[in-house]
């Protein structure tokens, strides 16, 4: 583990709240990018009996051109092979979460880059597909990097910061029909 400083967490929550029944619940640690193996298994073998969750952190890159590409969906298989062993290795009692996911990575102004498919159709195909695998490999949640603001939300705003005036408008992004329809067909397991 390459930061000490999150050594200290586990050691914070026990300090800081003796009495077990009223702990916060640790969630986290949202592995998604350097070294992510190295980190998550440093961090779950100091912190692993005090973690309630633990969060998967990923952008596949979906976008206008690869969007209905099956290498595009399955990108995902790669972590998810070597990060659900690493969790029910070092926190067999935690649940597994997606964490801060979209399609497509898309920096501070959240446009998703120029060839974005954020709130059009070719996000469907990946969304349902997600929550799919997620389901089928153990995920108890799925977390939505938005749900407004920005176009990775699930609903739309006409401006960009993310506050909704009493006229404003609010747009219904395809992928929330994804979400409404899971709920609605697979109940609310992921």
């Amino acid at each position: 583990m390459d930061d000490p400083k999150c050594l200290e967490v586990p050691d914070l929550i026990l300090s800081s709240t003796p009495i077990c029944g009223n702990r916060p619940l640790l969630v986290g640690p949202d592995s998604g990018y350097l070294k992510p193996q190295q980190w998550l298994e440093g961090f779950l073998e100091h912190a692993g009996g005090l973690v309630h969750a633990v969060t998967h952190h990923v952008y596949p890159g979906v976008t206008l051109n690869n969007w209905n590409q099956s290498s595009t969906l399955d990108r995902v298989l790669s972590d998810i092979g070597w990060y659900v062993p690493i969790v029910r290795n070092g926190a067999p009692q935690a649940q597994i979460w997606a964490g801060e996911d979209g399609p497509t990575g898309g920096g501070e102004d959240g446009t998703c880059g120029a060839a974005s498919a954020c709130g059009t159709y070719a996000t469907v195909p990946w969304y349902a597909d997600d929550l799919g695998i997620r389901a089928k490999h153990g995920f108890a949640q799925w977390q939505r990097q938005d749900l407004i603001g920005g176009r990775y939300g699930l609903l739309s705003i006409p401006h960009d910061n993310e506050f909704l005036g009493p006229d404003d408008p609010v747009g219904i992004h395809p992928d929330f029909w994804v979400n409404f329809l899971w709920k609605r067909l697979m109940g609310t397991v992921v």
